[in-house]
């Protein structure tokens, strides 16, 4: 009998052992698997984080496209604003123009380009027009500083 209580003791003892061993070998796999996750977390987190970094990269090549090509336009900005004449040159030209001013005398004293003198000719009259009246002898001064104005 005392064998068997030493035999059913040893079981015992073995059964504990065996559930320690085994809650302790759980633990320790779903540790492992917690580090995986967390290996393969990180891995995701490195191909996001070097996927925002070159998007950021192609978007400061694209505004600095930007900002050159803005540069540009304002540059032409500031070579047309130099060309072109005062607000009083056209109201000059205008009165020249309907006084009877050729269109190399528009040119000369208001500093126009052809086309504007031409342009000038034709809608406000005299010999500019080619000699004809123009339509200006019908607009007041009211409609031409209007028209000035939206220049």
């Amino acid at each position: 009998m005392m064998a068997a209580g030493i035999l059913w003791g040893a079981l015992a003892m073995a059964t504990v052992i065996g559930a320690y061993a085994a809650l302790r070998g759980g633990a320790r796999r779903r540790r492992a698997i917690t580090l995986v996750d967390l290996g393969n977390r990180v891995a995701q987190l490195e191909r996001d984080l070097r996927a925002s970094c070159a998007a950021q990269a192609r978007a400061g090549d694209r505004l600095i496209a930007t900002e050159r090509e803005l540069r540009r336009i304002a540059g032409g900005q500031s070579r047309l604003e130099m060309r072109a004449p005062a607000g009083g040159s056209y109201r000059q030209a205008v009165s020249l123009a309907s006084h009877g001013a050729d269109i190399d005398e528009l040119i000369e004293s208001c500093g126009l380009t052809r086309a504007e003198a031409e342009l000038l000719g034709r809608v406000h009259g005299g010999q500019a027009s080619q000699g004809g009246r123009g339509a200006a002898d019908s607009i007041t001064d009211r409609q031409a500083d209007e028209a000035m104005m939206i220049q």
